[in-house]
């Protein structure tokens, strides 16, 4: 699982893809933190339609749960959000 388990970046991506006949992907944010949830915001911002939208997890039972979704909202191609609770276990 270790080739899961890194960052990768859209020019990565795209070259991956080259031949692969897939138009669009969907990212998913596999950590629970704010810094994965941003770097996968602005890489789809980079990907020139590439990445067709995303799902990453959303802090619900936070008071700022309402900034949070106007945040994410006003970036490109937010689509999805995973609830993130403190009840939730960490794996």
């Amino acid at each position: 699982m270790k080739v899961l388990q890194q960052d990768y970046r859209i020019a990565e991506l795209e070259h991956a893809l080259e031949f692969s006949g897939v138009d669009q992907v969907i990212s998913v944010q596999s950590r629970r933190s704010d810094r994965e949830n941003h770097f996968l915001l602005e890489e789809a911002k980079k990907s020139d339609n590439l990445v067709a939208g995303s799902v990453g997890w959303a802090p619900l039972d936070s008071p700022e749960l309402r900034a949070f979704l106007d945040h994410t909202r006003d970036n490109v191609r937010s689509e999805e959000r995973r609830p993130l609770c403190a009840t939730q276990g960490t794996t």
